[in-house]
């Protein structure tokens, strides 16, 4: 069998440890791209990795492999960069597209980028962790959960509660919103739910 090739978009420290998932998953790394041109990380993993192409701009990254067969992406840059990424690859490849979450935190964008979900999977690993999984076996019906963003800054909470809300959904199955609150000093608190 032929190793899928694949190309990575993001230079973070979380970056190795989806290196390591898409190898021991089979996949060749070819190319890594860094959005930030002053970023030295990026050749260091390049280095440790074996990873032969590295690219400072995602557009040449894409001209390169548009056509490829055999080809997937990783994208998984900063959360303001996301978005625009991912819609063009999703526009111009016909590739399957690995995407670190959230994809947006802007609903039109996520509604616009729903045209393509046949192309688009996105990570929530956190369903998969051992006490999620336990919960999940023990068939919960009829209960009241509270869940608390332990997160310190705004930004991080934009960027993580996601997990929340899918493991939630994992869990209980759709969930529909039944109420909002928000506060002057608090973050919105959104009540939800499901059958």
């Amino acid at each position: 069998m032929v190793k899928q090739n694949l190309s990575i978009i993001g230079s973070s420290q979380i970056i190795n440890q989806h290196i390591e998932s898409a190898k021991k998953n089979g996949f060749n790394i070819v190319n890594i791209c860094s959005t930030n041109k002053n970023l030295k990380y990026v050749k260091k993993i390049s280095s440790d990795y074996k990873i032969k192409n590295i690219f400072y701009d995602w557009n040449a990254l894409l001209d390169k492999i548009k056509s490829e067969k055999n080809h997937s992406v990783l994208i998984a840059p900063k959360l303001h960069e996301t978005y625009k990424i991912l819609l063009e690859f999703c526009k111009k490849t016909k590739m399957k597209i690995f995407v670190e979450k959230p994809i947006s935190t802007n609903s039109s964008q996520i509604k616009t980028l729903s045209k393509f979900n046949q192309k688009i999977f996105v990570g929530y690993n956190r369903n998969f962790y051992k006490n999620i999984i336990h919960l999940k076996n023990k068939k919960l019906s009829k209960c009241l959960v509270s869940v608390h963003s332990a997160e310190a800054k705004f930004s991080d909470i934009k960027s993580n509660t996601c997990h929340l809300i899918s493991i939630l959904i994992f869990l209980f199955g759709d969930l529909k919103l039944k109420n909002k609150i928000k506060k002057k000093n608090y973050f919105v608190c959104c009540l939800y739910n499901s059958k």
